[in-house]
Order: C-alpha cells, then sequence, then structure tokens
C-alpha cells in the first residue's frame, strides 16, 4: 500500500514542527507550506492526498485556500480539513463545511483523537464519499458575511484595547500619585482621593491591619460625609478570618471579592443605605496582608472582574505607598534618635582617641599616612614590613609608587588590587579632612586579599564542576526522553531505566550540595545508637557490587570477628561507606581490587573501631594529599579524566567522623592505590 501524503499549512512554526512530527510518528509523509499561497504551489506540482490547514495565514487565509482548492479541477477531489483555535464562531464551521470542507477541527484535540479524525476522512475518500457544500450558498455572499463578521469582531477587540489602555493610563496615574506621598496621615487623607478620581469610582474606604490587636481598622476614605466617618470608626473594626463585614475574610483569603448586590448579602454591614454593590480588594506587601480597600457604588453589579484586577493593581501601589511612608516614618525617627547618639559618641570618641594608637598598631592591615605628593609620612608596622621588609626591592618599590599614586588622587577615594610575589594587596586611599594633622594629606589602607582571590578560585572550580555534572544527566535525560517518544515498548523498558539511572544521579549530587549546606548552617545531627560496622560495612559492599562489576573490579568484604561496634549514627556513617566506596570504584582501574573491611585499634591510649576501604587504582599525588577533605578541591588528574564529582563527597566525610568524635586518615601512593580508614570510639567489645 502506498503511503499516504499529507500537507499541512501553518504559519506557526511551533505548530507546524509538532504536526509534522504527530503525523510522521504514525507513518505519514508529510509536505509543510507556512500560508495558502504555498500551500497551493506545492500541492500542483504533487498532489496530496490530504490538506490540513489553518485559518489565519498571511498571504492567503484559510478560507481563501480552501475555495481556490476546491475550483482547481486538479485538487478538488482531495479531501480538505480545517484544524484551528482562530475561530470558534459555530458561524466559522458552518461557512467551512459550505466550501467544501470535510472536517472543521478546534484545537486544543487529544493527538489520538485527531489522528482518528483523519483516519475517517482517509477512509471516506478511498471509499468515493466526497464533501460538497451543504447547501447552496453564493460564495461572495458568504465570503461578504464572513469580512463582516471579521470586522466585527476587530472592532470588538479595538474597544476592549481601548478600555485597557484607559484602565492602563489611569493605573500608572494613581500609581505615580502614590508614589509620590510620603508622609503616612497624608496617604490615608489623599490616597484614595487620587485611586477614586484616576479609576472613576464614586466612593472607597482603605482598611489597615494593626498587628498588635490583629484588626482591621478605618484608615482613611474618599466620598464619604464626616458624620460616616464617625460612625465607620465607631462600627467597623473587623478581625482576620471573620465573615462579618467581609473585610476580614477578604484579608484572610488574600484575593478580590465582588459582592453584585450588597442588600442580597447577609454579611454586608448597612452603614449607608444608598450603597448596592461593593468590591473588596486586599492590600497585601511581600505575602503579607496590610490592610483592605473596598470600593463601593450605589448601582448594583457595578464592578466586573476588570474592575477587580485593575484594583488589585492598584492596591499593589497602595501598598508600596503605605510600606514606603512607615518606613519614612521609621527613617525621621532613626535620624532623631541618630543625632542623639552623635552627640553622645562625640564625648565617647575624645575619650578613645587615646587609644587608637594602639588599635592601628595592632590591627592586620596596612595603613600609610602621607602628604599630598603621595610620601609616606607615617605606617604601623604592618604596613612598614610589607614596605620595608616583606619583598623584594621592585616588589617593594612597585608598593610605594602604587601608594604614592592612589594618595594623589585620595579626593577621588581610589582602589586598587597590587599582585606581588607571594601576596595580592587591596589599596584604598581616602583624604584626611580633620585639622590637626600637620602636612597628612592622606590615608591609604592595604589590606591583604589573597584568601579573596582563592576563594573566588574555589567557587569558580564549584560552579564549573557543579555544571558539568548537572549538564551532564539533563543532557541523558533529555536525550532519553526523546528516544521514549518514539522508542517499541521493548526499548521503553531500557530507557527508563536509563533515564531512572540519571536522575539518581542527579538527586546525589544535590543531596551532597544540600548536605554540605546543612553542615555549614549547623543543622545536621547525629542519632546516634550502637551499631555493628561489620553490618554497615556489608551493606555497603553488597549496594555496590553491580557498579564494581559493571567496571569490571573486584569488590570485597573482610570483616572482623568478632566485629567492632560503635556509637553512630546509622544512616550518615552508611553515607561515609558509600562516598569511600564509590570514590574506590571511580577511581581503580578495570581488573583493579577494592577491598572493604573492619577491626579494633589502639591510638593514643584510647580503643578504636575502624573501617578500612583499600584499592588498587590511580593513587593520590603526595602535593594533593593534605587538600584532599577540602569542600570542591579535585585532583588534577581526576579532572583530565572527566572523572564525575564536585569535590564535596570526601569533604562530607571528614564532617561527618567528625560529628561523632572519630576522624579519618588517608595513605596513597600514585599508581599503588590509596587506603582510607575511619576511626571510631569503641563502645562495646561487639560480637
Amino acid at each position: 500500500m502506498a503511503m499516504v501524503t499529507l500537507l499541512i499549512v501553518d504559519d506557526n512554526e511551533q505548530n507546524l514542527y509538532m504536526l509534522q512530527v504527530l503525523l510522521q510518528g504514525h507513518g505519514y509523509k508529510v509536505v509543510a507550506a507556512r500560508d495558502g499561497a504555498e500551500a497551493l504551489e506545492k500541492a500542483r506540482r504533487g498532489p496530496p492526498d490530504v490538506i490540513i490547514a489553518d485559518i489565519l495565514m498571511p498571504v492567503m487565509d484559510g478560507f481563501t485556500l480552501c475555495r481556490e482548492w476546491k475550483k482547481d479541477p486538479q485538487l478538488q477531489g482531495i479531501p480538505f480539513v480545517f484544524y484551528t483555535a482562530t475561530y470558534t464562531d459555530p458561524k466559522d464551521e458552518e461557512f467551512a463545511l459550505n466550501l467544501g470542507a470535510e472536517r472543521f477541527i478546534v484545537k486544543p484535540v487529544e493527538p489520538d483523537v485527531f489522528v482518528k479524525m483523519l483516519q475517517e476522512v482517509i477512509a471516506e475518500h478511498e471509499a468515493g464519499v466526497l464533501a460538497v457544500p451543504r447547501e447552496s450558498v453564493e460564495e461572495e455572499v458568504v465570503f461578504q458575511q464572513y469580512s463582516e463578521r471579521l470586522v466585527k469582531k476587530l472592532e470588538d477587540k479595538m474597544v476592549q484595547l481601548e478600555k485597557a489602555n484607559r484602565r492602563l493610563a489611569a493605573l500608572h496615574q494613581a500609581s505615580v500619585a502614590l508614589a509620590s506621598i510620603v508622609d503616612l496621615s497624608a496617604l490615608m487623607g489623599h490616597g484614595l482621593d487620587v485611586v477614586i478620581e484616576a479609576m472613576g469610582y464614586a466612593r472607597a474606604n482603605l482598611f489597615v491591619y494593626d498587628d498588635a490587636t490583629e484588626t482591621f481598622r478605618l484608615a482613611g476614605a474618599a466620598g464619604f460625609s464626616e458624620e460616616m466617618l464617625e460612625a465607620f470608626r465607631r462600627e467597623l473594626v473587623f478581625r482576620l478570618g471573620d465573615k462579618r463585614g467581609l473585610v476580614g475574610l477578604v484579608g484572610q483569603s488574600g484575593q478580590a471579592l465582588i459582592v453584585e448586590d450588597v442588600t442580597s448579602d447577609s454579611r454586608w454591614i448597612p452603614v449607608d443605605e444608598t450603597l448596592r454593590s461593593a468590591l473588596f480588594v486586599p492590600v497585601v506587601h511581600e505575602q503579607r496582608v496590610m490592610g483592605v480597600i473596598v470600593f463601593v457604588s450605589t448601582e448594583v453589579g457595578a464592578f466586573d472582574e476588570e474592575d477587580a484586577q485593575s484594583a488589585m493593581t492598584l492596591a499593589g501601589s497602595v501598598a508600596i505607598a503605605v510600606e514606603n511612608a512607615r518606613l519614612y516614618e521609621q527613617i525621621r525617627r532613626h535620624a532623631e534618635e541618630l543625632e542623639e547618639r552623635v552627640r553622645e559618641r562625640t564625648v565617647q570618641v575624645q575619650a578613645q582617641y587615646a587609644r587608637l594608637d594602639v588599635i592601628l598598631r595592632s590591627t592586620s592591615d596596612g595603613i600609610v599616612v602621607t602628604d599630598e605628593q603621595g610620601e609616606v609620612l607615617q605606617a604601623n608596622p604592618v604596613a612598614q614590613t610589607w614596605l620595608t621588609q616583606t619583598f623584594s626591592a621592585d616588589d617593594a618599590a612597585r608598593l610605594r609608587e602604587a601608594v604614592r599614586d592612589l594618595a594623589r588622587r585620595a579626593k577621588e577615594r581610589p582602589e586598587k588590587v597590587l599582585e606581588l610575589t607571594g601576596l595580592d594587596l587591596q589599596l584604598s586611599a581616602a583624604p584626611i579632612l580633620e585639622l590637626g594633622m600637620e602636612g597628612a594629606a592622606a590615608v591609604v589602607a592595604v589590606h591583604d586579599v589573597g584568601y579573596l582571590k582563592e576563594l573566588d578560585r574555589l567557587k569558580s572550580r564549584f560552579v564549573s564542576n557543579v555544571s558539568h555534572e548537572l549538564r551532564t544527566p539533563i543532557t541523558t535525560i533529555k536525550l532519553y526522553a526523546a528516544l521514549l517518544r518514539k522508542a517499541s515498548l521493548q526499548k521503553r523498558e531500557e530507557y527508563l531505566d536509563m533515564l531512572e539511572q540519571e536522575a539518581d544521579l542527579q538527586a546525589r549530587l544535590v543531596e551532597d550540595i544540600l548536605q554540605i549546606s546543612r553542615i555549614e548552617a549547623g543543622r545536621l545531627e547525629a542519632k546516634l545508637e550502637p551499631t555493628a560496622l561489620n553490618d554497615l560495612t556489608a551493606a555497603a559492599v553488597e549496594g555496590h557490587q553491580g557498579l564494581a562489576e559493571n567496571r569490571g573490579l573486584a569488590l570485597e568484604h573482610r570483616p572482623a570477628e568478632p566485629g567492632p561496634v560503635a556509637l553512630v549514627d546509622p544512616k550518615q556513617m552508611m553515607q561515609v561507606l558509600t562516598n569511600l566506596v564509590v570514590n574506590a570504584i571511580q577511581y581503580t582501574p578495570e581488573r583493579g581490587r577494592v577491598v572493604v573491611s573492619t577491626g579494633k585499634k589502639e591510638a593514643e591510649g584510647c580503643a578504636w573501631a575502624t573501617a578500612t576501604v583499600a584499592d588498587t587504582g590511580m593513587g593520590i599525588l603526595e602535593g594533593e594529599l593534605p587538600h584532599i577533605f577540602e569542600r570542591f578541591f579535585r585532583g588534577e588528574k581526576p579532572q583530565q579524566m572527566q572523572v564525575p564529582g564536585t569535590g564535596l563527597g570526601l569533604a562530607i566525610v571528614k564532617e561527618i567522623m567528625e560529628l561523632h568524635g572519630g576522624q579519618v586518615t588517608v595513605e596513597s601512593r600514585v599508581e599503588d592505590g590509596t587506603i582510607f580508614t575511619i576511626w571510631l570510639p569503641l563502645v562495646d567489645e561487639g560480637r
């Protein structure tokens, strides 16, 4: 049987691609076009078996394409299917079927349903059942009706856009006005006037939430008389979640609420009998409820969803304005407090001046005082040592020149990092503005920033490692996900297994990073219980036999008898053993051996329970041994071999061992292998 050819027409590249992939996956030959004119050209060169077209396209739309298609003697017998989300009006479907289309399919539709409908069209076509116009309609009249409906839709859309533009302009006007109010009393008194004037509302109330009393109280109003406001203040006090009056309910839900007719809602409090509808909007700032705005009208059903959306936007501006006003009040009060504190500190500074010289002489930073030309007048011991003793003559000269250059530009408060042999220094200069220091014009602070560069190096290395380790499983997951779409049932299980392995790898990486985070935050706690180390090492060996076999290694367990017992957190100690065993497997070549053993040893006057992981792998360079337990450290050779890892595993091992009152040691020779031993206080002679 010949392959069925489908011509699909859509100006949206993504829709075109997805439809093409779907149909090709069901065994169809697919030809694609991006508008009606291109579709006609391709069809006349090689007629398809079925055409599937969108409606709204450039150059030639779908309805015009259908009419031209049905007129063409070469094409008129070929089924025409509309597949669109642009037009869902029943008149559009009627129009399409009158033109002779076999189907009018409205997106979205399930892929299987779409393919089934397409198969029905192909079957009808093969059976000789062709679509014809369902009723006699003059084409020009039909197209004129279609054009009029399209123009009407566009006019309605323009009206909606104009209304939306007016709302946006009003929102902008109100937001700008609210942002300019920094005094809290002014905001409560005039903020709502700005809002209702900009949005064209009649009246509004603002209830502010008081954390101390856990109640909403009236803070401002617009459009009400003074008599009404007094009544409001006496009667309208609401608790969070209280349905009475609806303010507390809206404050708790954080959602806008429209009451089309307040007279039919028992929760409404009839303070003013002329009111008929209301819109309640929460005022929220950074997920904290600050109040509720109530817009009211004397007309029933005066508010709709667009009003609610606009009001929510305005409420956001009100929340920011309230917060800014509160901050302004706090800053003003703080400024007054600071003035008083400055006066007090002046007296204290005068008493402390005698101690300043001692502090400067004791600081780890260098302090240099210079004249206007940058010549050194005074230096504390640290700076003096750097200028005269620490560096070679060339580096010392560079340091002096840097001090001189920054001091001459002290008014600009310049900074500079100077890289010298064995030391990186950050220099910053500032002018001396105080009187009483004859000839002194600038002070230059010199700070050792070598450790910052090391931190930056570690950070860069960590980011690089983590990015690589995250990217690899993600890429593999995406690959197998793509393969699953086209895979047979037999292959799917294999692909799902690979996806699960990659997901587990990524989960372990994330867990290592989270573990370091918990350690750093001091939140890692050990739930200690007497535990046989033989049981833990046996579980670690059994759990990694498959990995060792896949890499062509021998993984052996040699437990001591009787086995040692230690007071440990079993879960954390399993993580220690797992990290050590996985490292040993990763860094041991094919046909190598990894041996996990337990024992008891005497050291430093104490009895220890030990577990050892020994391998015959590549070993560790002598210069790298002091750093292997540092966070994010990875040896040069593993990086060259692209062995996966972030340099966190051994750091986690060290932290867990210290938490248990134990330690981890390492012995290694390049190309001979490595032996890691964990030491735990022995609490029982064991089983």
